[in-house]
C-alpha cells in the first residue's frame, strides 16, 4: 500500500466514540441502509448531471464513460458507508478518496457540497418512508453522524496535504452552507408539517361537521323507520279491514240478487193475480149482464102472469122469486166487480211497488258490484301501498344502518384528524431536535469552528440585557471568547451589544454575532483578566 494511502486508523475509536457511531447508531444505519441503496444510483445520476452545469467542474467528468464508473464507486462508497462497518479498509478507502481529489486540484467546498447534495436527497428519502418518529429521528441522526465522520477523514486528508488553513477558510463557508441548506430543508419540511396540522385541524372541523350531519341523519333515519314501521303497520289493519269489507260486499251482493230474484217471483205472481183479477171483473159483468137479462125476463114473467090471471099466480110467485135473485146475484156481482175492481187496484199498486223495489234492487246490486269493484281496487292498492311501505322500512332501516357506519367513519376521520395533527407536532418537534443537532453537531465539528479558542459543551446559569430584551437561562457552550445561549431567540437580531452575567465567572460585555435555532452565538467583548482566568477555571475544571 503506498504511504500516501495508508489508513488513517489514528484514534478511530475515539473518533467512533466522539461521533457517538455505536452499535445503536449502526444499526440505524443499516437500518437506512435497505431504503436508500435502491435510491442511490438516481442520486449519484443527478449529482453528475449537476456537476455537468458548472463549467468549472464539467471537464473533469466529461471524459466518455467516466460517469457510469463514478456513479457505481459512489453507490459502492456509500453503501459501505452505511453498513456501518468502520474497520482498517473503510478508514483507508476515506483517506484515499481524500487524497485523489486534492491531487485533481477539487476544493474542498466542491467536495463537501457534494455531500450537501447527498444529504439533501438522502434526508428527503427518509422522510418519505413514514417511518415513526423516533425510527426517522435515529435513522437520520445516525446518517447525519456517519456522513460527517466520512468527510471529516476526507478533510483530514486535505488538512495533512498542507494546506490547513485554506480548507479551514472553505470548510467554514461550507459547514455554513451545510447548516443554511439544512436549515432550508428543515424550514421546508416543518412549513409543510404546519400546512399539514392546519389540513388536520380543517380536516378535524369537516370530521366534527360530518359526525354531527351523521348523527342527526341517523336520528331522522331511525324517526322515518319507525313511521314507516307504523305506516306498514295500519296498511296491513287497513288492508285486513279491506279484505273484510270485500267478503261483506260479496255477501251483501248474494243477498241482493236473491232478495232480486224474490222480487222477481212477485212480480209475476202479482202480474198473475192482476190478469186473474181481470178475468174475474169479465165474469163479474158477464154475472151482471146475465141478471139485467134474468130481471127483464122476470118483468116480463110478471106481465105475462098479469095477463093470465089466477092460472099465472104461481108464475108470477116464481117470477118474482127470480126477480129477487137476480137482482140479488146483481147487487153481489156489484159488489164483487167493486171488490175486483179495489183488488185489481191494489194489486197494479203492488205491482208497481214490485217493479220500483226490483229497479232499486238491481241498483243496490249494481251499486254493491260497483263496491265490490272499489274494494278489490282498494284492497289491491292497500296491498301495493303495504309492500311499498315493508320496502321503504327496509329502505329506511339499510339508510340508518348506513347512517351508523357514516357515523362511525366521521368518527375514525375525526380520530385520522387527531393523529395526522398529533403527528405534524411530532414532526415539528423532530425537525427542532435534527435542527438543533445538526448545528451543534456542525459548530462542534473541526470543520465549523469559527473560534480561535478551545470551546466545550457547558451548562451554566445567565442573566443577559441585549437591548430592550431581557433574558435567563442556560448556556450551551463555552469559551473564553464567547458561548452559545441556549434557545434563545426572541427580540434579538445580529450585532445587538449589551451585558451577560455568567453564573460564577460574573459580568462581560457581550455582542450577538449570529441567531440560529440553538439559540444566540455571543461573542465577548473586552474580556478583564480575572474574568478570562474564571472563564479558564471552568473550562479546564470540565
Amino acid at each position: 500500500m503506498p504511504k500516501d494511502c495508508a489508513p488513517d486508523t489514528t484514534n478511530a475509536e475515539e473518533r467512533l466514540d466522539f461521533f457517538r457511531l455505536d452499535g445503536v447508531a449502526r444499526a440505524a444505519l443499516r437500518d437506512a441502509r435497505q431504503v436508500l441503496m435502491p435510491t442511490l444510483p438516481d442520486m449519484a445520476a443527478g449529482f453528475y448531471a449537476r456537476l455537468a452545469t458548472i463549467p468549472r467542474l464539467a471537464p473533469m467528468i466529461a471524459v466518455k464513460g467516466k460517469v457510469p464508473r463514478l456513479t457505481s464507486s459512489q453507490v459502492d462508497h456509500w453503501g459501505a458507508l452505511f453498513d456501518g462497518q468502520f474497520d482498517e479498509a473503510y478508514f483507508a478507502r476515506a483517506r484515499r478518496i481524500g487524497l485523489a481529489h486534492d491531487r485533481i486540484g477539487l476544493e474542498p467546498r466542491w467536495y463537501v457540497g457534494a455531500y450537501a447534495h447527498f444529504l439533501d436527497d438522502i434526508f428527503s428519502a427518509l422522510m418519505d418512508r413514514r417511518w415513526p418518529k423516533e425510527r426517522t429521528r435515529d435513522a437520520l441522526s445516525a446518517v447525519m453522524r456517519a456522513t460527517l465522520l466520512d468527510m471529516e477523514l476526507a478533510i483530514s486528508a486535505y488538512a495533512q496535504s498542507g494546506e490547513a488553513s485554506r480548507i479551514k477558510q472553505e470548510l467554514l463557508q461550507l459547514t455554513d452552507q451545510i447548516e443554511r441548506d439544512i436549515e432550508e430543508t428543515v424550514s421546508g419540511v416543518a412549513e409543510q408539517a404546519g400546512h399539514m396540522a392546519e389540513s388536520a385541524d380543517r380536516l378535524g372541523v369537516i370530521a366534527g361537521d360530518l359526525h354531527d350531519a351523521a348523527a342527526a341523519m341517523a336520528e331522522a333515519a331511525a324517526n322515518a323507520l319507525s313511521d314507516v314501521q307504523a305506516v306498514a303497520t295500519a296498511t296491513e289493519q287497513l288492508e285486513a279491514a279491506s279484505r273484510a269489507i270485500a267478503e261483506q260486499v260479496v255477501q251483501s251482493a248474494t243477498v241482493t240478487d236473491t232478495v232480486a230474484w224474490q222480487a222477481g217471483d212477485a212480480a209475476a205472481i202479482v202480474t198473475g193475480l192482476s190478469e186473474a183479477t181481470s178475468r174475474i171483473s169479465n165474469v163479474a159483468r158477464l154475472v151482471q149482464a146475465i141478471a139485467a137479462q134474468t130481471k127483464l125476463l122476470a118483468l116480463n114473467a110478471n106481465i105475462e102472469a098479469a095477463r093470465a090471471g089466477d092460472a099465472g099466480r104461481g108464475f108470477a110467485v116464481v117470477a118474482g122469486e127470480v126477480k129477487s135473485l137476480a137482482r140479488q146475484t146483481e147487487e153481489a156481482i156489484g159488489t164483487v166487480n167493486v171488490q175486483a175492481v179495489d183488488i185489481r187496484a191494489a194489486t197494479d199498486a203492488t205491482g208497481k211497488s214490485v217493479d220500483g223495489m226490483v229497479r232499486d234492487i238491481r241498483r243496490v246490486d249494481a251499486i254493491s258490484g260497483q263496491v265490490r269493484d272499489a274494494t278489490d281496487q282498494q284492497r289491491q292498492a292497500t296491498a301495493e301501498i303495504s309492500r311499498g311501505a315493508l320496502s321503504a322500512a327496509d329502505q329506511a332501516r339499510l339508510l340508518a344502518d348506513r347512517a351508523g357506519g357514516m357515523l362511525d367513519h366521521a368518527r375514525m376521520t375525526g380520530d385520522t384528524a387527531a393523529e395526522v395533527r398529533s403527528m405534524a407536532a411530532g414532526v415539528n418537534d423532530m425537525l427542532s431536535g435534527l435542527r438543533r443537532r445538526v448545528t451543534e453537531v456542525l459548530r462542534a465539528s473541526t470543520a465549523g469552528d469559527r473560534r480561535r479558542s478551545v470551546r466545550l459543551p457547558l451548562s451554566i446559569g445567565f442573566e443577559a440585557e441585549f437591548g430592550d430584551s431581557r433574558l435567563t437561562g442556560r448556556t450551551l457552550d463555552l469559551s473564553v471568547e464567547g458561548c452559545l445561549l441556549h434557545g434563545v431567540v426572541a427580540g434579538c437580531s445580529l450585532g445587538t451589544a449589551g451585558r451577560l452575567h455568567l453564573e460564577g465567572v460574573g459580568p462581560v460585555r457581550a455582542r450577538v454575532r449570529a441567531v440560529s435555532s440553538a439559540g444566540l452565538h455571543i461573542g465577548f467583548e473586552e474580556v478583564p483578566a480575572e474574568t478570562e482566568q474564571a472563564l479558564r477555571r471552568l473550562l479546564v475544571r470540565d
